[in-house]
């Protein structure tokens, strides 16, 4: 499972998108090198995330593959704070496979990431880089 990686750093966005075939075992070894290669870089500890997804040409993924692939990606935020990541995919099954990887995910205790589902790129990109609008205090 090919992954190519941009880093745009006027924006603070690392931008990765997958093609070819969704695999367990791939998609758990090309994330621990990217950890490794470009989210532990502390350059980057303050960027948001963009995975895309629709260039994949056939998902196998179990469950079990999903919920490892969720806890190797949340090592990485115990480095990197409170940050975004958006997931790109298409309808059908990669949506739901992409829904129960945000659930799972969001289970781990040291997950801090706000993660959201899309299918397209611009809204992708807006919600990724816009500044998170601060919490309404109750008027006293």
């Amino acid at each position: 499972m090919p992954a190519k990686h941009s880093i745009d750093t006027e924006i603070q966005l690392l931008v990765t998108t997958w093609e070819g075939d969704a695999i367990d075992t791939d998609f758990s070894d090309v994330l621990i090198a990217y950890q490794k290669e470009i989210q532990e870089n502390p350059e980057y500890a303050d960027y948001n995330e963009i995975a895309d997804f629709r260039e994949i040409t056939s998902i196998k993924i179990t469950p079990k593959g999903l919920m490892n692939i969720g806890k190797i990606a949340a090592k990485t935020d115990l480095i990197k704070g409170d940050c975004r990541l958006a997931l790109i995919v298409n309808q059908g099954l990669a949506f739901n496979l992409a829904r129960i990887y945000a659930t799972y995910r969001s289970l781990n205790k040291s997950s801090k990431k706000e993660v959201r589902i899309f299918n397209n790129m611009d809204c992708a990109t807006k919600w990724a880089t816009e500044t998170p609008s601060s919490p309404i205090s109750p008027s006293t």
